[in-house]
């Protein structure tokens, strides 16, 4: 994955730990263009990097805009970044990787942000609306000072089209997920992302959806239900580059093996949602248990998340590298 040096231009505290960060590029460079739905890695510090999704559609002034949620009992790298990167540092992210893409298609389009979850699927209004597209956005929150975009949300051009539910809020503003989704939409899409509770409250109200209505990203590993676990059993791998052929044992993690073998993966959640890990595979077959790749990805059978994912037992698996 190629990686970018960036200095922060803006630094804002939208609410009690949550933080807006503008990155623009190092004079005489420019970002690549990304689509809504992506996210870029920010190298916190040596092996530790974290995932945040951009939040914007537009690039004023060529910026990529991310939130950033301080999680005191996280792993360490939100509180990094919120506690000591300033306006003017330099930082190293990643260019934009999006798996959580807005498909064509459909006639009207639900999105559905919870917390900081709000960032993706903000930059995907900014996208329908300028491209004159039908769509509806509800971003739900604890309270009042939780709801840390709200204040940008309603400054939009499309605030009309925005419902605001907050936990704490009168009883007729609350978000009732069963009533919502109990009709199966003609023409739409619904896109989703948040912490477990709410994308589980989500995924049971539209559990009578056809699974191609339903688009979802996870922002944390807490709350993740990942799918049914991928059967163990010993298979070989073979890096096509450097011809390199070793085996992983049944109980063994496939990076963990790929890095006993000199090739150094790309960790951060190493539970599958993050996409940082991904590897591109050549042939053989994959026992998917990550929850980053579409369904058409994972049936290709071309990308291999190594984190969670592995060859199917006597299988040889050989990957591009």
């Amino acid at each position: 994955i190629m990686t970018i040096r960036a200095v922060v231009k803006s630094k804002n505290k939208l609410s009690e730990g949550i933080f807006s960060f503008g990155l623009e590029p190092v004079e005489g460079e420019a970002f690549p263009a990304f689509t809504a739905g992506a996210h870029i890695d920010v190298h916190v510090g040596d092996d530790l990097i974290r995932q945040y999704s951009l939040y914007n559609y537009y690039a004023p002034n060529g910026q990529y805009q991310i939130g950033v949620q301080r999680e005191a009992e996280g792993r360490g790298g939100s509180i990094a970044i919120c506690d000591n990167i300033q306006v003017d540092d330099e930082v190293m992210i990643s260019e934009p990787r999006n798996h959580f893409e807005l498909e064509e298609g459909y006639g009207h389009y639900i999105l559905m942000g919870g917390g900081i979850g709000i960032t993706p699927v903000l930059a995907m209004a900014e996208e329908l609306h300028a491209k004159g597209k039908s769509f509806e956005l509800h971003y739900c929150a604890r309270d009042a000072e939780r709801a840390a975009f709200q204040e940008i949300i309603l400054e939009k051009p499309f605030a009309d089209k925005v419902s605001i539910h907050l936990d704490t809020g009168p009883k007729e503003q609350l978000m009732d997920f069963g009533a919502a989704f109990k009709d199966v939409p003609a023409d739409a899409q619904l896109y989703m992302c948040g912490p477990g509770g709410f994308m589980d409250a989500i995924e049971k109200a539209t559990e009578h959806w056809p699974s191609k209505l339903v688009r979802k990203e996870y922002f944390s590993a807490s709350g993740v239900h990942h799918p049914e676990e991928a059967t163990g059993g010993e298979f070989t791998v073979t890096m096509a580059k450097s011809g390199k052929t070793f085996s992983v044992g049944p109980d063994e993690k496939l990076s963990d093996a790929l890095r006993e073998n000199g090739y150094k993966v790309a960790l951060s959640c190493a539970e599958g949602f993050c996409g940082s890990c991904l590897l591109n595979v050549i042939s053989g077959e994959i026992q998917h248990n990550d929850l980053c790749l579409s369904d058409g990805e994972k049936k290709e059978g071309k990308i291999i998340a190594p984190c969670v994912s592995r060859g199917a037992p006597g299988t040889e698996l050989v990957l591009d590298i």
